[in-house]
């Protein structure tokens, strides 16, 4: 079983260095070039360019299923399993225990639940902030300072471990395509057609399920690469970075992400360049706490999505769960819609 880079859950371990192509290379010292660097570049870019067009953000995935919205939460599910099950053609089913992999316990339930609770008072998970900061929100360069911070004064908390894991992939992809049916069979008796952005009613139908699956099969790629793609990658580099840590390579690789998330807004001229706001500083607060919860759950919404439930790992079943009930928890206490908040 080949080791993967585990950006997101620095509370685990200290994270492995990158490794080139002889294995041997760090984080400082791999050469930004050669065919390989550049396509997972251009992957990363193009997951960026994915998330914008289906506008995703987990806070309004879970709100608008409330609501009785399936498509959004029809779109992740399929590019989950999609991504699933490129991964397990990779691993024939037969996934060993890996250091990337975790138990559910309790401390995992409750950093997905504070996540949840901070990522609806924030506005937006750690993929729906990035895409508000790649439209031209300037506001959210607090939750990105947020963030920066969190990783910085939870450094020295890195030698906190946990057991490693495994569940079988199989099941995992037999759970989400139950689960893609059985909303699949729904859409159909209320006639409700797949459109995961209604931003962009051209989306739909086979378009939609075209980006739905491409996404999946990028996710799946970008798990085997050890490149950092998460915006919670990003944060936690630029805190090392601060650190005195030579993160170049990280950096070039997580910045590629909101560029590919600019590039599509660019395009669909939906890039408003907005100075921050006074009231906008408390989303330092609330980005700070969402990497505390992040830290205790082993993983953001970005890696717990896209990473860990594809792969298997245990706790994210939980930890994403978790994380659904702190955001319908906050909605209901509150009765705001975060999304709508300039």
């Amino acid at each position: 079983m080949e080791n993967h880079f585990d950006a997101a859950a620095p509370l685990c371990r200290q994270p492995a260095p990158l490794a080139g192509p002889t294995g041997q290379a760090g984080w400082g010292e791999r050469a930004m070039s050669g065919p390989r660097f550049a396509a997972e570049l251009l992957l990363i870019a193009l997951a960026g360019a994915g998330f914008c067009l289906t506008s995703f953000c987990m806070v309004k995935v879970v709100l608008q299923t409330r609501q009785g919205l399936s498509s959004p939460l029809r779109c992740l599910v399929g590019v989950m399993l999609t991504s699933c099950i490129v991964w397990a053609l990779k691993t024939d089913l037969n996934l060993a225990a890996d250091p990337g992999l975790f138990p559910a316990t309790g401390r995992v339930g409750l950093g997905g639940f504070l996540f949840g609770l901070a990522a609806y008072a924030n506005g937006g998970c750690f993929i729906g902030s990035m895409n508000q900061l790649a439209q031209g929100q300037g506001g959210r360069i607090w939750t990105l300072g947020g963030w920066v911070l969190g990783y910085l004064l939870l450094a020295p908390l890195h030698g906190l471990m946990a057991s490693p894991a495994a569940m079988g992939v199989g099941l995992v992809a037999g759970v989400l395509a139950a689960a893609l049916l059985t909303l699949e069979i729904q859409a159909l008796r209320r006639a409700t057609p797949f459109t995961p952005n209604d931003a962009i009613p051209g989306l739909t139908g086979s378009r939609a399920w075209a980006l739905m699956l491409g996404m999946g099969v990028v996710m799946a790629l970008l798990i085997v690469s050890v490149l950092p793609w998460q915006p919670s990658d990003l944060a936690k580099h630029l805190a090392e970075s601060l650190a005195g840590q030579d993160r170049r390579v990280a950096l070039v690789a997580g910045l590629s992400f909101p560029l590919g998330m600019l590039a599509i807004n660019l395009w669909r001229r939906k890039f408003q360049a907005q100075a921050p706001r006074n009231r906008h500083v408390g989303w330092l607060g609330w980005g700070l706490v969402m990497v505390v919860g992040a830290e205790l759950a082993l993983g953001g919404n970005d890696s717990q999505l896209f990473r860990f439930i594809p792969m298997g790992s245990p706790h994210a079943l939980l930890g994403v769960p978790a994380m659904a009930a702190g955001i319908l928890v906050a909605d209901w206490i509150s009765g705001l819609k975060p999304w709508a908040r300039a």
